[in-house]
């Protein structure tokens, strides 16, 4: 049965020229799987083929058909495959790696994401996102708070607070813990290409994030080698099938 792994975009890719990416050179006002993903998935029809699904979006993927082609919404509607979203790879054809490879640009500059709230008490709504960042950044570096406490990310118990989750390591989340203003849980920071859940569980308070990578504090942490500015990252897909629901 297919494999669902999920992964983001950490860095800013390139065009894309028999194969081989052209160095300085992004795609205009798009982000294409055919430039980020190339020709790695196994072709096929709708029904038999490796898909890129876009996790969020209403039936938006895409994959490479019997012609060698890729054919889709995510490549044929421009921008479609952003940053600061998440994705599905689903791998129908046995173990591999998906490699992602491109530009380090740790400036944040996407779009921001919206954040929807619950529509009961004690439920929770959840939102894939993923960081365009090629460093693994702590917890406390990714401005969820926002510069006025309670317009964004809302503290407060392990229970009530609103919380970011990992989609890849079941259980691993933190929260922010409003009594001792901490930030609390196993998952200390973010890294890249993985992608997560936003789970707000506040009746009433949507909010909208916008990532802030200039903070000093990302000074601290944690970098990847860089080989002549290019970065990669591999996701080996060696996973129990994923659940494509919400997180809570």
């Amino acid at each position: 049965s297919p494999v669902s792994v999920s992964f983001g975009l950490p860095f800013k890719h390139w065009d894309v020229v028999s194969n081989v990416p052209v160095y300085g050179t992004p795609p205009t006002g798009t982000y294409r799987p055919s430039y980020i993903i190339g020709a790695q998935l196994t072709p096929g029809t709708l029904s038999t083929a490796d898909k890129i699904v876009k996790q969020g979006g209403v039936g938006e993927n895409a994959y490479i058909n019997t012609s060698n082609v890729w054919t889709g919404s995510l490549e044929t509607a421009p921008g479609k495959m952003e940053p600061g979203r998440a994705y599905w790879y689903v791998n129908k054809h046995g173990l591999t790696n998906l490699i992602l490879a491109g530009e380090v640009d740790n400036s944040g500059n996407y779009d921001t994401v919206s954040v929807a709230a619950p529509s009961v008490a004690g439920g929770a709504s959840s939102v894939p996102v993923s960081w365009r960042d090629s460093r693994i950044v702590p917890r406390n570096t990714l401005n969820l708070i926002g510069a006025t406490p309670g317009t964004q990310f809302v503290g407060g118990t392990l229970s009530t607070s609103d919380k970011v989750q990992s989609q890849s390591e079941s259980g691993t989340n933190f929260y922010y813990r409003t009594s001792d203003l901490t930030w609390q849980g196993s998952l200390a920071a973010v890294t890249p290409g993985k992608a997560y859940w936003i789970v707000n569980k506040h009746v009433g308070h949507p909010w909208i994030y916008s990532y802030n990578a200039s903070g000093g504090a990302l000074m601290q942490v944690e970098r990847k080698p860089v080989e002549h500015g290019i970065q990669k990252v591999e996701m080996p897909i060696v996973r129990t099938p994923t659940a494509k629901g919400k997180a809570r």
